[in-house]
Order: structure tokens, then sequence, then C-alpha cells
């Protein structure tokens, strides 16, 4: 029932006014609706809002005039604060919106709301959006969004809102020439640059091309100033008004803002590969315009889905024409479920003979309490008609919560029953044939009622199939196909209204309840775009807190107390936060009071991530996690993106503050425009990629025939270092993604402490299902392609083959001590990050050296140590890749110490990373839902907690490397005869 069944015969609670206050006489509230050539008045009186006391009074003679509360044909708008709202839930009651009401001269409450009609727009301009996105996103959203009010269709429009709000209040220049900067230490290798000039060659269109000095701390401004004086000494003639910025030439890349010269990524990737700084100056004018268009699409209330304050819902004291919804806090009953049965329509190849089910109650990733059916043959369809009941109080079910069924294969040798224990159960149930879940609390906060009837998924056979389980198993999606899969039916409790969580108490000053500082009044959630339901301030200190108890006191000594003394616990919080019975309702209030406090900024970014696993499901948990992440720079976002994308399948709902954040993130991030990705590569390249030109394409001579392409930018004045991928289909990339982004964030580490080594995190994208992009080093050559090149397979024993090569590419004395420094250095990283990542099949074709001398891995297809094994026997026995050869360039000889040695046995790379252990189990255990084959359980993070020496002191984790070290230098001979046999093999 909603604003439309105000006018219907039957009782609906749904267009509940606010009362009158007690001063008004008489009491009466009076709701104006506007549209077009008409308006129509309706008046309520503040004690009864039923049908029977609505007195409609029309003007204009609209034909029909109630017509304009039905949702299909009208929007019903309302202004506020200069913007327009629209009232998008059916099931809104007028008194959660945030309405602006006033008195008029009879003393009534008067509210005025717009009808606007809906207007059927380009239906093929729609068909044409829907197949981009759905082509975009590999899923037809159309398929499952039939109910406008169902959780898809809704999140969609009401993100559109924080969607709005960020494309206004937006500057399009800033936005389209944000530049990409780093907060990191200059590298030791670039220190030098310091004290240097650095040669910049400036491009104005085709009129004039000159080089300066400049020195790295000078700004954008100060380029822009010479270009200034540069052209009106060359009297070269142009717009002086006109506003210009800095472009990368050939790059869709800006210089800009405050920043110097030395904190741009693209100076310092210069600087490193010793290439030329090139920057056209370019009027804002020439700017492509930007392709996210701004919609004036209406507002919707911060509080939709959400609804009033426990007191306003209660029961105590109330008619029954006074009752419009019921509170959950009030239903003090316990949770039961009549399992009525299943049915299939087409039994499987090997039934099991008997089978039970067994229902659930999920939060997050933790099962709170099962009970189970008794077991009866399996059949096509198969009934129980019989009440299942759960020892919790439907009062103190949390939002997020999910009730779980699955069907379970049974051993007829062990009886089940409903009062089964769980020990009995696991011995005897088999596995798990079916399994469904649903919200017990929709996204709207409404309690479930009534009769459902679920479509289940079937546990995939395959042993690839199974790993994503443990993903799938939390989600509440049904299955699409709904012709062949099993089906459950089930009832729950009815209620004569609709129940609804509401959004909190309200209580006197002197008795204030832990949470009611938590969520602001409605003129103060209302502005904040980010809140998926309005009632969570991004502000710090928008909201007055309150103690829950004497014991806790927010004033004076006692609250700067609790505030100077959290920063000692912020690291534990999450081991706080797991031991908290959520089902506690007194608990959990006195927790969300505590949250609410603690101030966002003392939390470490790996306890902020760790917060947004599947272990706190809590929505203020993951508020405060997310408030940490809001002031992370691009390129710390960028650092842990897979993680938050990978994190949105474990939130309970679609509308959650990490959807917000990445959506608001995205926008204010200006994004280099590729029409789309090569879903066959007949289609025209230019059209494809107008900005790229096609220079080289070849099939590779490897199992999978992947291309090679080589793309040059068409619009640049200098000749550019053409831009080669490897296109990829066969191979799933996304366990390559997280090495590579892994060895990003230890990159990072390093820096921080000045730690430059030589790491090359190249680019590689999984675009779909087995298939992907990975970025071409160039000017590199495998090992196995120099040893073939010094004598051929036989070269795999010989130590002093990679000296050799590399003296052949720099054969000045100076220049080859600098490729001897970067390899050491380089050999240094990589032995560090494959060692702590337990990266496996590591052979001279997965190993590359570039000209300049510096090392690394490729292909990164085993992790955690899982190893590739022959007849059992696991083939790689060293723990990482430290050969003769590599030790030959270090100048360690028959073991001959040298000083480029004594520099690579230093731990402080390990050391450092070991320090950031925490961070580093986070971004795994993060990605466990993947479906990732190597990660895929707890206990596969097991590796890195023994590799990192987790439990032992910098002492003992630096003798235990150190001995790793030695143990790589006995084992060398054996990486070394690996290679030869790969090599005579001839695999790829």
């Amino acid at each position: 029932m909603g604003l439309l069944d105000v006018f219907s015969n039957q009782r609906g609670p749904c267009l509940s006014l606010p009362r009158a206050p007690h001063f008004l006489n008489p009491p009466l509230l009076c709701v104006i609706f506007h549209a077009d050539e008409f308006h129509c008045v309706l008046l309520l009186t503040a004690s009864n809002c039923l049908p029977a006391s609505i007195q409609a009074q029309q003007q204009s003679c609209h034909p029909d005039p109630f017509a304009i509360l039905d949702p299909e044909k009208y929007l019903l708008l309302y202004a506020r604060g200069g913007d327009w709202y629209e009232a998008l839930d059916d099931c809104q009651i007028l008194r959660t919106l945030d309405i602006p009401w006033s008195l008029d001269d009879s003393r009534c409450l008067v509210a005025h709301i717009v009808a606007k009609p809906r207007v059927a727009g380009d239906l093929e301009q729609k068909k044409r959006q829907q197949q981009t996105l759905k082509y975009l996103i590999g899923h037809d959203l159309e398929q499952e969004a039939s109910d406008r009010l169902g959780e898809l269709t809704f999140t969609r429009r009401k993100l559109a809102s924080p969607r709005r709000v960020e494309l206004k209040n937006r500057h399009d220049v800033l936005y389209a020439t944000e530049p990409w900067v780093t907060q990191a230490p200059v590298p030791s290798e670039l220190e030098e640059w310091l004290n240097r000039k650095l040669p910049v060659t400036l491009h104005y269109m085709s009129k004039i091309s000159f080089s300066i000095l400049v020195d790295l701390k000078a700004t954008p401004d100060v380029l822009l100033q010479v270009f200034g004086r540069v052209m009106e000494e060359q009297g070269v003639e142009y717009d002086f008004s006109e506003e210009l910025v800095l472009k990368v030439s050939g790059r869709e890349e800006f210089l800009s803002g405050e920043n110097s010269l030395i904190d741009f990524l693209w100076v310092r990737q210069c600087l490193k590969a010793s290439q030329d700084l090139h920057l056209s100056v370019v009027p804002v004018s020439n700017l492509p315009p930007d392709s996210v268009r701004f919609v004036d699409w209406p507002l919707v209330d911060g509080f939709s889905g959400q609804f009033s304050a426990h007191e306003d819902l209660s029961l105590h004291g109330k008619d029954l024409d006074d009752i419009f919804m019921i509170s959950l806090l009030d239903c003090n009953r316990k949770l039961r479920v009549k399992l009525l049965g299943f049915d299939i329509p087409q039994l499987p190849s090997k039934p099991p003979q008997s089978v039970f089910v067994e229902a659930s109650i999920l939060y997050g990733g933790k099962v709170l309490c099962s009970v189970c059916s008794p077991s009866k043959p399996f059949a096509d369809e198969v009934l129980w008609n019989e009440w299942l009941d759960f020892d919790i109080l439907l009062r103190d079910l949390p939002r997020g919560v999910k009730l779980s069924f699955t069907i379970n294969a049974c051993d007829p040798k062990v009886p089940t029953s409903r009062d089964s224990k769980p020990t009995d159960l696991q011995r005897g149930r088999g596995k798990v044939l079916y399994f469904v879940n649903l919200l017990l609390i929709d996204h709207r906060s409404v309690l479930s009622q009534g009769p459902y009837t679920l479509h289940m998924w079937s546990y995939p056979d395959l042993e690839d199939g199974a790993i994503t389980y443990q993903a799938d198993k939390l989600s509440s999606a049904t299955n699409p196909h709904i012709d062949e899969s099993m089906a459950i039916s089930f009832l729950l409790d009815r209620y004569s209204f609709p129940v609804v969580l509401p959004n909190t108490f309200r209580h006197s000053n002197s008795s204030a309840s832990p949470t009611s500082g938590l969520f602001p009044d409605k003129s103060t959630a209302s502005t904040s775009s980010l809140s998926p339901q309005g009632k969570f301030p991004l502000e710090k200190d928008s909201v007055t807190r309150r103690s829950p108890s004497p014991v806790f006191n927010t004033k004076g000594d006692h609250l700067r107390r609790f505030r100077e003394e959290s920063v000692q616990y912020a690291s534990n919080l999450p081991h706080f936060l797991r031991d908290i019975n959520w089902l506690d309702r007194k608990m959990v209030e006195d927790v969300h009071w505590l949250l609410g406090l603690w101030d966002p900024g003392e939390l470490d970014v790996h306890v902020a991530l760790e917060l947004l696993s599947t272990d706190f499901p809590d929505e203020i948990v993951r508020k405060l996690a997310v408030r940490r992440l809001e002031a992370l720079p691009n390129d710390d976002v960028l650092k842990y993106l897979l993680q938050l994308v990978q994190t949105l399948k474990v939130e309970p709902y679609h509308d959650s503050f990490l959807a917000r954040y990445l959506i608001q993130r995205a926008l204010r991030v200006s994004h280099t425009s590729v029409a789309e990705t090569l879903p066959s590569f007949q289609l025209q390249i230019n059209k494809l990629f107008p900005l790229m030109q096609l220079d080289r394409c070849k099939v590779m001579a490897s199992k999978k025939k992947p291309l090679w392409l080589e793309f040059s930018p068409m619009p640049s004045p200098t000749s550019n270092t053409p831009v080669g991928i490897i296109f990829k289909e066969g191979d799933d990339l996304r366990q390559d993604m997280l090495v590579i982004q892994t060895l990003v964030v230890m990159e990072s580490i390093w820096q921080e402490k000045s730690l430059d080594l030589n790491l090359i995190p190249y680019g590689c994208i999984s675009t779909g299902h087995n298939i992907g992009m990975i970025e071409i080093v160039r000017n590199a050559a495998t090992i196995a392609a120099v040893q073939r090149s010094l004598g051929g397979t036989t070269a795999t024993f010989r130590n002093d083959a990679l000296f050799e090569w590399l003296r052949s590419k720099c054969p000045l004395q100076e220049i080859h001590y600098k490729a001897v420094e970067r390899f050491v250095k380089s050999c240094a990283g990589y032995c560090v990050a494959t060692y702590v990542l337990g990266i496996g099949d590591r052979h001279n074709d997965n190993i590359m050296i570039t000209d300049q001398g510096n090392l690394f891995h490729i292909d990164f297809g085993h992790i955690l140590g899982n190893r590739k094994r022959f007849l059992g026997v696991s083939r790689e026995r060293a723990p990482f890749v430290l050969t003769p050869d590599f030790l030959y360039v270090m100048g360690r000889v028959k073991s001959r110490n040298s000083l480029y040695f004594q520099r690579f046995r230093v731990c402080s790379a390990y050391l450092l990373l070991r320090s950031h252990s925490r961070l580093l189990i986070t971004l795994f255990s993060l990605m466990l839902l993947t479906g990732i084959p190597e990660l895929s359980a707890a206990e596969d993070m097991r590796y890195l907690r023994e590799a990192l020496q987790e439990d032992q002191s910098e002492g003992q984790a630096k003798a235990h490397f150190l001995e790793k070290i030695t143990e790589c230098e006995n084992l060398g001979w054996t990486v070394q005869a690996n290679w030869w046999i790969h090599m005579v093999a001839g695999i790829k």
C-alpha cells in the first residue's frame, strides 16, 4: 500500500501525515497537489488519517484527480533548499519525507506537492543505452529490473541523486585536467635531479616548439609564465585571455595545480626511463567536452526506505485507527518459518536417497543459528508443511540479516531431525545440493512476511566451479532459470500492518539512547549524498552524541581521555567487533555509540580495509571504514581498488556507503575514454580507438595464440614510443592482477623509506571471463632468450651468460655500472616479493631483463606456495630464484664475497614488508571470494603468515630470510637444471 491507497476503501497507513501541534485548533493537515492546469487540495484531520476523513476539493475539473497518486502516471515532487525531490517509494509515509510545512491563515499545516506527468521519452535512445550498459558489464539488468520498487531498480534510481549532486558541483576544467601526483618521497636514484635542471620541451599547436631548463621544484604555472614570455619575445600570436593547460604530448595526462614537477608521476617516470619530457600547451577551449552529461533528475529524499523513530511507530497507547505500521522493536515473538516443501522440474542424473532442509540465519559470513527439517526420500516434489523455530527474537534481527536455505543429501545411517545437534549433522549431512537466501529485512527496511517461493542455485559439481560457492552462498539473488531450477516454498509469519525497522530511538536529553546521536535530523541527513539512507552524516562532529549509561561520560575530561586512548586501541578494533553479539540490541547500541565517537583518521588503512570484510556487515562499522578511505589520494585508492570493488560482493544491499564512495570518486577523476574493448578483432581499430593508431599486429607463437598489438598516439608533435599490449584469451588474468597490484603496494612501502628496488609492475587487466590485456615492457628479453643468444640450451649452465649479455648492451663502463646497480636492486626486490607471495613456476621464460639491467618477473599462475609438481614431487626446491648467473653479475663467484652481494643480503626490504604484514594479509583475504583457485579459503593465508614470520621477533625473521638466501645459493644448480629441461622440451 502506498500514497495511492489513501483513496481506497482499505485501511491504508502509507499516507500518514505528521500529527498537528497541540496548539493547532482545529487540527487539520492540508496537502496541495499541483498538476499542470489543475490542483487538488486534500484535507486530513490530525487525529485520524483514514480515507473517511479526507475531503478533496477539486479545481479546474481534472477528469481523474486521484490518478495523480498513481506512480506509473505521475512523479510526486516537492521543493526543499532550492532543489526538487521525488517521493520515490510507494510505501513512503509523508512523515519520513523532509517536506516543508507551513501554517496558513486558518492555522492548518500546508504542504505543496507537484504531480508531474511521466514522459515516455525516447524509447530508442533508452534501448541503445541499455544495450551499451549490457555490453560494458556483461549482464542484462533489464531482465531483473521488472519491478519498479525491486532493489535493483530502486537502487539505480536512488544512486542517480549523488551522481547529480557530484556533477552539479564539479568544476569542468579541474575535472578534465586533474593530474596524477604522488605523495611518496623522491626515490634515492632520482635525488640527484633535485639539484639539477630538467629539460622540458613545450609545443604550442603547430606554431612553435622550444626547450627550457627548469627546476623540479617549479610548478606548472611557472612553465606557463615562461611560455607566455617566450611567445611575446618571438612575436607569436595567441589569445592571452584564454586559459591554458599543460598536457603530456601523446597522452591524456595533464600537469596542473600547485604541485612541484617532481610530484607528478609522469615526470618521475620520464626521469627513471631517461626519457625526454614533452608538454603541449593546450587552450582549455580545445579540450574535448565532458562525455558524462548532467541530467537534471529530481533528487531522492535521503530517508527513502527509512522509517520514523521507534516512538512514532510504537503501539503503546495507540488506537487501532492510529496504527499505520509496526516497529520491529515491538515484535517480541521468536522468528519461525513454515517449510512447505520443494519441487524440481527434472531430477538430477544421480539423485540422493534422502535429503533434509537446513534453514540458517546468516549475518555477513557467519551463521548465527540453524535448524533442520527431518529427512525425507528425494523426489521431484517433497512436502514437509511444518514450522521450523529459531531461538531468535524478531526485534533483535539486524539490518542485512539473511534467511538461508540449503537442501542437503544425508547419510541414511545418520537420522536427522529438528533436534539434531550440529556435530551429528556435520557427520551425516553429506553434501550441499541446492542453496538460496532471502533478506529478512529488505532494502527498504521492511520485514519480509507471508509466502515465498525461491528458485535455488545448484551446488557446482566441477571443482573449479565449487570454489565460487563461498561467494555465491552470501548472495540474496535467486536463480533466474525458473523453468529448470529447484524451487523451495515456505511461509513467514504475517502481520496486519507492514513491520519496519525504525531508523532510531527518540529520547530526551536526560535519558538519551546511545544511538540517538548517530542519526542526524532530517535536514542534516538529506544533504549527505554519500549516505545510502541519508541517516549517516559524513561530516565529523555534525551530530550530537549522548552517553548510553552512567558508565560512559562523553563530557569534559572523560571524552577527551577517551579520544586520546582510542588511538591506542584502533588496531584492535576488528578483534573487538568480532566478539560482539550482533543479536544483542543493547550491546549493538553501545557499540554504535562508541563508533560514533571514533575519529576515522585514527584508523590505519589496513584496519579500514579489514572492517569492509565479510566479518563486519554492520552499517555503522562499514561507514566508519569508508570515512577513513575518503581521505586517501587518488594513487592510494588505485592501490586498493581491486579489493574495494571485490568487497561490493559482500554488501548486504546494492545501495551502500562503499558503493556511493566508489561512484563519487569515479565522478571526481577524469578518465581516458576508450570507445570499446575488442569483442572481435575484425572491427576497425581506428574507429574503436580514435586517439590511437595501430602500427603492428601479430599472432604470438604460444598455446593460446595471443595477439601482439602496438599502438602509437596520433595527435602528437613528437615521435612517441608505441604502446604495446598483448590481447589474450584463455587465461584467468585476475590472479596476475592481484599479484601486480601487490607489487605496487610493496613498492610504495619501500619508497616510503626511500628504498627503490626498481620493480616493474606492468599493466594487466582482466576484461572478462578468461580474457584480458597485458602491457608489453619495451626493450626487454626473457632469460631464456638471453641464454639462447649465448650458446643455446647449454647456456643455462653458463654462469657468466647474463653478465656478458648486459655488457654487450651497456658497453660503456659508467652505463654498465648503472645497469649492474639496477640489476642488484631489482633482483633483491623480486627475490623478496616472490618469496613473500609464494610465486611458483619460475622458469627462464617468465623472468625477463631490460637492456638497462632491470630484472622483473611475469606470468603469476601459481602463488601462495603452490608449485608445479611432477609425479607428485615439486619441481621447484629453492624458495626463490637466485641462480649462479644472477650471483655472477653481483660478483659472487665461487662463494667469494663482494660489495654487491653484501648489499643484496641486507634484509631491509623483507623487514619493511614484515612490518606491514597485516596490510598484505588483509589485501589477500578480501579477495577470498573471487573464485581464484589458489586463493579460495582462509587456510591459503597460512603461507603469507609463515613467509612473513608474523609470530617471530624481528631478529628471528631476519635470520630466517638469510637462511633462505643461503638455501637458494646451494640449490641454484637445481633451478638451472629445470631451466635446461624447460628449454629442451620447448615448453611455452
